[in-house]
């Protein structure tokens, strides 16, 4: 399963040289994967806000061309996977909306605490999730 986050490019994510700065790819990253978490997984809803987090682990992201701020839609492409018996693997790819062009591809890794303790395995909860969203 593919989740889309739609965006448009802010002013304040551009550096001196008028492009997306580096660092705001991790920021449309962040939102796609609270969006996808909420809506899809509904894991953070007002029950249950506190009850799971994802601790980053590991970030990366391989810029293929340059994001302008232009008033243009663009939209990150998510997907989840599990990874080892209790990490999940956000895999992210930003492109402009109605455009197949790959601006920027990337990947987080996650922990999973519930209730303020690392799992060590994947939760049922979080599991049972997974798979009412017909992700696995």
């Amino acid at each position: 399963m593919t989740f889309v986050y739609k965006f448009k490019v802010r002013f304040s994510d551009t550096d001196t040289y008028g492009i997306i700065h580096h660092s705001s790819f991790f920021i449309y990253f962040e939102e796609a994967r609270y969006s996808f978490s909420k809506k899809v997984l509904k894991i953070f809803d007002s029950d249950t806000f506190n009850e799971f987090k994802f601790p980053v682990l590991r970030a990366e992201c391989n810029y293929r061309s340059p994001l302008f701020y232009d008033l243009k839609d663009y939209e990150v492409k998510v997907d989840l996977q599990l990874f080892q018996a209790n990490r999940i693997l956000f895999k992210y790819t930003i492109n402009k909306s109605g455009d197949s062009k790959i601006l920027a591809t990337g990947k987080t890794v996650h922990a999973i605490v519930e209730n303020e303790r690392l799992c060590l395995s994947i939760p049922e909860k979080l599991e049972e999730a997974i798979k009412i969203a017909g992700i696995f």
